[in-house]
């Protein structure tokens, strides 16, 4: 391949990774560039915490997917209060919750306002990594309310997924779906 070929490669990633970001700028999304953020709590019951991702949000979109969140609390799987979250699919539904969250923010995670929903905690966290904007908890990257963050199970599988409500200190409050089988609230 010639030095040339190489060079129009190079600049077509480039272009490439100038839309997305401008995409994502025209969401009000602030896009940072990969960083990685650590928090070492060990373990929390059967789940450790060991990878964060930021939707970095401006300060009033995070505000909101916090309030959002926030007013969900409580909702339980207990008379099927939750099946809106999933639309109408019982499953495991952390990752459905932080999507639909976000998209009643108006800022879907998947950039689509008709197709918002994402089921898998694992998929959020790899769509955040695909778009820069995942951070591991190596970084000198804050948490700031509306971002979301992953847990890992034992395996080192994404089980679980949280909206970051507030960092105070070294202490971080999240509100999650499927937390005991409940919209709950968990500080670590």
């Amino acid at each position: 391949e010639s030095a040339c070929m190489k060079i129009k490669k190079a600049n077509g990633n480039q272009n490439t990774i100038i839309k997305k970001i401008t995409s994502l700028q025209s969401k009000g999304l602030r896009v940072l560039l990969p960083a990685v953020f650590v928090i070492a709590f060990g373990a929390i019951g059967t789940k450790t915490l060991l990878d964060s991702h930021a939707l970095t949000a401006y300060e009033s979109t995070g505000q909101s997917i916090v309030s959002i969140a926030q007013s969900q609390l409580g909702v339980s799987e207990y008379g099927d209060a939750y099946l809106k979250y999933t639309q109408g699919k019982r499953e495991a539904w952390c990752a459905d919750f932080a999507s639909w969250v976000y998209w009643q923010a108006g800022v879907p995670v998947t950039g689509d306002s008709t197709q918002w929903r994402v089921p898998m905690a694992k998929t959020l966290a790899t769509m955040a990594q695909n778009d820069n904007r995942y951070y591991t908890s190596r970084s000198a990257y804050v948490p700031k309310p509306g971002d979301l963050m992953f847990f890992k199970n034992s395996y080192k599988e994404y089980s679980h997924v949280a909206i970051v409500e507030s960092v105070s200190g070294s202490k971080i409050t999240n509100i999650s779906g499927n937390s005991s089988n409940k919209v709950a609230r968990t500080t670590y």
